[in-house]
């Protein structure tokens, strides 16, 4: 099931915690973290990437900028 954030365009899926489970021990997926700093810091999956929506949406200059390149190019390495 899809969902959004509102006037944003933002989209997103939530996952079980065994689909998201399959997906990184298949190396398929790149997981990232929209939680705050904080939080990620405290608990992440190992191999997330820290990219929090509350940055993308007020601190857009906060964010890490070679990230969007980094997972296109993971995937088409096909990771």
């Amino acid at each position: 099931m899809g969902y959004g954030v509102a006037d944003t365009g933002v989209d997103f899926e939530f996952i079980s915690t065994r689909e998201a489970h399959a997906l990184l021990k298949s190396d398929k997926a790149i997981f990232v973290d929209a939680r705050d700093t904080d939080d990620f810091k405290i608990s992440k999956i190992q191999t997330s990437y820290s990219f929090p929506a509350n940055d993308m949406m007020f601190k857009q200059d906060k964010l890490d900028k070679t990230l969007v390149p980094r997972c296109i190019d993971l995937t088409a390495k096909g990771k």
